[in-house]
């Protein structure tokens, strides 16, 4: 089976290249370097309400350089609702844990009002 480098996916034979990452599948995939961010611990952090709320933090992190993951509710995703007033309507957020502490202080200053 033929594999993609980049994202490890695995192909069916015959496909010659990731329709994603744009480069040449391999018969093997090699072994992982040591700090691949891929087998970094993930943490939630505490759920923001509504997709605009954590964009807007998903930015403060991003200039900060922490990466994170946002993780939208069904509701929002399946009706395509990105305000902050549909009930229910919520995103978790998700950094490495190394990271865990200086996300949530920030997090913590910018939602403490809501």
């Amino acid at each position: 089976m033929p594999f993609c480098p980049e994202c490890r996916y695995e192909y069916v034979p015959g496909h010659k290249e990731c329709p994603d990452c744009h480069v040449k599948l391999v018969e093997e995939l090699p072994e992982r370097a040591s700090g691949d961010p891929s087998e970094k611990e993930y943490v939630e952090l505490h759920p923001l309400p509504g997709h605009i709320y954590a964009e807007m933090v998903k930015e403060v992190f991003d200039k900060e350089g922490i990466e994170c993951i946002l993780i939208p509710d069904v509701i929002s995703t399946g009706l395509l609702v990105k305000g902050t007033d549909v009930a229910g309507n919520e995103v978790r957020i998700r950094v490495f844990k190394e990271d865990q502490e200086q996300a949530q202080e920030i997090l913590h200053s910018m939602m403490d009002h809501i």
